[in-house]
């Protein structure tokens, strides 16, 4: 259930943005979520499809990729990505294990298309 609030959230934005601009209807929201987030896509869907009732969004699809986690070397300033079959992540540079996150975490919108 806890999809339920992220799923308001990403309507309220794209309703936002449509209204702004003069859309008639959307049709389909493409998000990026971290692959670490337990947000279900199929649940996503189903809370979307209520709470998009009666909207311009009403029945848009959403089109769900996920994003990896960015880390950064403290050591040697390498970037590099970790995924959650990664037992212990570590820099794949100097194999060093202190570092921090860049970027990766959450969901966003990354586009709508409209009609």
């Amino acid at each position: 259930m806890h999809e339920l609030p992220v799923i308001k959230k990403v309507l309220d934005v794209c309703l936002k943005h449509g209204e702004a601009n003069k859309v008639e209807k959307i049709v389909a929201i493409h998000l990026k979520v971290s692959e670490f987030s337990d947000l279900l896509p199929e649940w996503m869907q189903r809370y979307f499809d209520y709470v998009s009732k009666d909207t311009i969004a009403e029945e848009a699809k959403l089109k769900i990729t996920r994003m990896p986690l960015v880390m950064q070397c403290n050591t040697c300033d390498s970037r590099f990505e970790v995924s959650r079959d990664d037992k212990k992540p570590c820099c794949l540079e100097c194999r060093g294990t202190n570092f921090r996150y860049v970027s990766g975490k959450g969901y966003c919108v990354e586009n709508m298309e409209v009609a």
